[in-house]
């Protein structure tokens, strides 16, 4: 990690700083059921979970932000927007003692919405 703050921009640093708050990291996921993914970023004491905590929400806040940005762009039917609009609103960060959980929630139509998805790829897609 060291080696890594000399190297990476200055924008990306503070995130490295989660490195040093983290004891075990998990991550499932499980397309048939809901949660469809779970993350649990745990820490050695509260303090430390919570500014994993607040790590985590930056960096899911981004996310949900470019997610939108690419949501606005798309040329999709309202039942994938929908979709995909609950998925980036399921993007929070929540704590559990001394860890941090993010679970983001299979919504209604996301298996219909996927395999349209796939679909569109077409036949020279599959693999």
């Amino acid at each position: 990690v060291d080696q890594m703050r000399t190297t990476v921009p200055p924008s990306v640093e503070p995130f490295l700083s989660l490195i040093d708050e983290l004891a075990s990291l998990s991550f499932a996921v499980d397309l048939e059921s809901s949660p469809l993914v779970v993350v649990r970023a745990a820490s050695n004491d509260t303090e430390g979970a919570e500014k994993l905590r607040a790590g985590i929400d930056g960096i899911l806040g981004m996310g949900r932000l470019v997610g939108q940005q690419n949501l606005n762009q798309a040329n999709w039917d309202d039942e994938t927007r929908r979709v995909f609009e609950s998925l980036l609103s399921s993007l929070k960060a929540s704590m559990d003692g001394q860890a941090v959980l993010v679970e983001i929630a299979k919504p209604e139509g996301f298996d219909k919405v996927v395999a349209g998805l796939i679909g569109q790829l077409g036949p020279q897609n599959e693999r």
